[in-house]
């Protein structure tokens, strides 16, 4: 066991590694989860008869961006308002 916990050379390259994939596979775990409740929430808007309804504007969001995002929340104007930066 003490062999098992020994530092010894290219140690560590080895832990930065391990780190650096550690932290990937935390980020991906992170967007998993949110692209999940993404489908969630699509799916409790389908159920609720407001799927394809823009949250912000009530307004009907795009077949095409439906398609190209099925979880869309957002019209198209909608969205490129939230992502413009104040």
């Amino acid at each position: 066991m003490a062999d098992l916990e020994a530092p010894g050379p290219g140690d560590s390259p080895d832990h930065a590694a391990l780190r650096s994939m550690a932290t990937l596979l935390s980020r991906l775990a992170g967007q998993e989860k949110r692209e999940l409740e993404e489908v969630s929430a699509a799916l409790r808007r389908l159920g609720a008869g407001a799927f394809g309804v823009c949250v912000t504007c009530r307004e009907t969001i795009a077949l095409a961006r439906l398609r190209a995002v099925p979880a869309a929340r957002f019209c198209m104007q909608c969205q490129a308002n939230r992502e413009v930066v104040p």
